[in-house]
């Protein structure tokens, strides 16, 4: 039927190195458990100027999501 066609497209041009390619597993992959323990603990400063109602709104949020990814890793364990 159609047999009069060529299609040339290159669908993967990021040019990775080997150690970008995720392999899989647990310690195997190229997720960083530190930078994640870090964002999570650490959180993401605001600007000096920011104004305190917004601070302390971004304060609860992130005690919030500190205690939800803590139990979310603490179940994950648990639960396998």
């Amino acid at each position: 039927m159609f047999t009069d066609y060529n299609v040339n497209v290159e669908l993967n041009s990021s040019s990775l190195v080997t150690e970008e390619v995720d392999s899989g597993g647990l310690f195997s992959s190229g997720i960083s458990f530190s930078r994640f323990t870090s964002l999570v603990t650490l959180g993401v400063g605001l600007p000096v100027d920011t104004p305190d109602w917004f601070t302390n709104l971004f304060m609860m949020w992130q005690i919030a999501f500190l205690i939800i990814t803590i139990g979310w890793f603490i179940s994950s364990i648990w639960n396998g």
